[in-house]
């Protein structure tokens, strides 16, 4: 397993448009970092910067799921594995570590700066639950791509939007007077986080037999496949 994993990294340069996908995916990490110290600097929970770093490290995934597009692939021994067990760990290992970078984050500025504990386990469970929208989304979108994008704009957007507003807190210190504790939050959001990746690893296995969608692949790639 831990061979495959490793080959499957390396095939990764292999894959359609590989530098500029690096490209925008370390972008969005930094701005994402950048976002999230100004944000937690400022006082506020959550913010769009904590989506940008969750979405990069689903990158990896996004960047392999471009390799099985291609009929060379559907012969491979890999085939089947391409379309489920390779993007699921990717989304798991990557995932794992952007997600970690954030809480990371998180625990630093309440010990530099002496924030309130319950504003940060608040904040970690929003991160939590953002992941876990982003994983199922990804575990459908390259599959059944307008259906999956439809019903991840009617849920997580809103949810994201309503978190963004000046609500004075009300949703945000509902969490915080729950779990004032910092080192619950943190197993619970690490739960959160599982619960997120393993029902996208079941999608993809459910799904798996399905062909990727040409609209998940953009017009150039379609092009070319």
């Amino acid at each position: 397993m831990m061979k495959q994993l490793r080959d499957s990294f390396r095939l990764l340069k292999y894959s359609f448009a590989f530098k500029i996908n690096v490209v925008c995916a370390s972008v969005l990490l930094f701005l994402g970092l950048v976002l999230e110290c100004a944000n937690l600097y400022e006082g506020q929970s959550f913010r769009v910067g904590c989506v940008y770093v969750e979405l990069a490290g689903l990158f990896p995934a996004q960047i392999w799921f471009v390799l099985p597009a291609f009929r060379v692939m559907a012969a491979s021994p890999w085939h089947k594995k391409a379309h489920t067990f390779i993007p699921g760990m990717l989304v798991a290992i990557c995932g794992l570590a952007c997600f970690t970078l954030l809480v990371l984050t998180k625990l630093i500025f309440m010990l530099a700066r002496g924030i309130n504990p319950a504003f940060i386990s608040g904040a970690i469970l929003l991160q939590a639950v953002s992941f876990c929208f982003l994983a199922i989304y990804f575990g459908v979108a390259y599959k059944h791509y307008v259906a999956a994008t439809l019903l991840f704009g009617l849920t997580f957007l809103p949810f994201l939007m309503l978190l963004m507003r000046d609500m004075s807190g009300n949703l945000p210190q509902a969490l915080y007077l729950l779990l004032n504790n910092v080192p619950l939050s943190i197993l619970l959001g690490y739960v959160i986080f599982a619960v997120g990746v393993a029902i996208g690893f079941l999608l993809l296995q459910l799904l798996s037999k399905k062909e990727i969608s040409t609209w998940a692949l953009g017009p150039r790639l379609r092009n070319q496949i």
